[in-house]
């Protein structure tokens, strides 16, 4: 949980694919026209709240028109989501002022209902994470261990909650039609940080051998001695985690965070500085082969110490 700045235009984005997530996994799946009666509106306009805008051939982040808040709070009662709409107002908030170009801060919110809403919708996934194994490669008993441990900093977190919504997200790169394609630029000290100990670490190692094997799946590992990397005069960039997403041809998002805050960069010029950094990795990263390496020889250690 931290505080989280974004522009209306990604505001407006989270809304469209959060509705249409949980429109989907309804069951019965429900149709637009189910939800037109339900509001009571014709079916055009529903099609308008889940449809993306376009310009000039390009998508842009958004639907066609935002749905008034009572609309919004109803569609979320259809599909029995009402929980979120808590922390969905305050993204409404950010959605209804301002102009695209503006950020604003929304206050705490738990960074899993944003990339909940807007992960599925993703073509690629390029993230460079320093502190501790990624979200989307992450086993339950890590990441609970890893949520919990957040509870004692943040204690209105639903830590239970937290967790189901973090272990749903994986979905995305095992799905049979287009699934993300991923890359992950790991540090090597995640390996030697034992957020849980034993065999349950082990098998959090176990984990990103398995996700390896995807086709759609890269992960490479930042050594801490960058003469390891064959590339010792590339420049180590510093700061917390980051990740760039590409949802269509034409919109490119980075996002910056760090364990207070939260930030999503939209501009040309800050897509293409996060670009740079996370080129920057992927000069220092080892190979696929020397990465699946430093991860066994990381997992030897480990069992040799509870023999």
């Amino acid at each position: 949980m931290q505080d989280l700045t974004l522009s209306s235009d990604v505001a407006r984005e989270v809304i469209r694919c959060l509705l249409i997530t949980c429109m989907k996994r309804t069951e019965p799946q429900l149709k637009q026209s189910d939800v037109a009666s339900h509001l009571r509106i014709g079916q055009p306009m529903v099609n308008n709240f889940l449809s993306s805008r376009r310009q000039g051939g390009r998508q842009l982040p958004g639907g066609r028109k935002l749905p008034t808040w009572d609309q919004v709070g109803k569609m979320m009662d259809l599909f029995g989501t009402t929980d979120r709409l808590p922390i969905l107002e305050q993204i409404y908030g950010v959605a209804k002022r301002g102009h695209a170009s503006e950020y604003h801060t929304i206050g705490l919110i738990d960074q899993a209902t944003i990339n909940l809403a807007l992960e599925p919708y993703a073509q690629r996934i390029e993230v460079f994470e320093q502190r501790q194994i990624h979200g989307l490669l992450q086993t339950r008993a890590y990441a609970d261990a890893l949520i919990r441990k957040g509870v004692s900093f943040w204690p209105q977190f639903d830590a239970e909650r937290a967790l189901n919504i973090r272990m749903a997200r994986p979905r995305i790169l095992l799905r049979s039609n287009n699934p993300v394609h991923y890359t992950c630029y790991l540090d090597e000290s995640a390996l030697y940080r034992m957020i849980i100990t034993g065999w349950p670490f082990i098998d959090q190692l176990q984990h990103l051998l398995q996700m390896m094997t995807l086709p759609n799946v890269i992960i490479r590992i930042v050594p801490m001695d960058l003469a390891d990397s064959g590339h010792p005069d590339a420049v180590a960039p510093t700061g917390g985690s980051l990740t760039v997403t590409q949802f269509t041809d034409d919109w490119l998002t980075g996002y910056t965070e760090n364990g207070l805050a939260g930030h999503f960069h939209e501009s040309p010029a800050q897509v293409q500085y996060c670009g740079r950094v996370m080129g920057q990795y992927d000069l220092l990263a080892m190979s696929e082969e020397q990465s699946r390496e430093r991860i066994m020889r990381r997992i030897n250690e480990l069992e040799a110490q509870l023999e």
